[in-house]
């Protein structure tokens, strides 16, 4: 009998383990405190790296430009994946400051369209 009682709490233990290891590998970019991006120089300085609010920035201003007309859904399709299209933009803008004033979606856009353009 106690051999059986060892087995159960060892097993519960390794549960337990096993559910904290997998809780703080799952914790996403996304829990990440944000700061607000508004102006491309806003977008520059926090988006160094892969965040949460950079990639929303970036999803929000691909998306504005799809319903206002400036792309299509084909040119949105063949641009790359929103991760690499963050952190491409980041640094394309990293080096335009002439840009930095400018509101975050339209110097995202000006990015994008830069180095992904849409063929008519």
């Amino acid at each position: 009998m106690p051999q059986t009682l060892w087995r159960a709490a060892s097993v519960v233990f390794v549960l337990l383990l096993a559910a904290a290891v997998y809780y703080s590998v799952e914790k996403s970019i996304y829990d990440q405190p944000r700061q607000r991006i508004v102006t491309v120089a806003d977008y520059v300085g926090t988006c160094q790296g892969v965040k949460a609010q950079c990639l929303m920035a970036v999803d929000e201003a691909m998306q504005s430009a799809l319903k206002s007309g400036r792309i299509d859904q084909a040119c949105l399709n063949r641009r790359p994946q929103i991760r690499a299209l963050s952190r491409g933009i980041a640094i394309w803008l990293s080096g335009h400051p002439e840009l930095h004033p400018l509101p975050a979606a339209e110097g995202i856009n000006r990015a994008a369209d830069t180095m992904w353009p849409c063929k008519p």
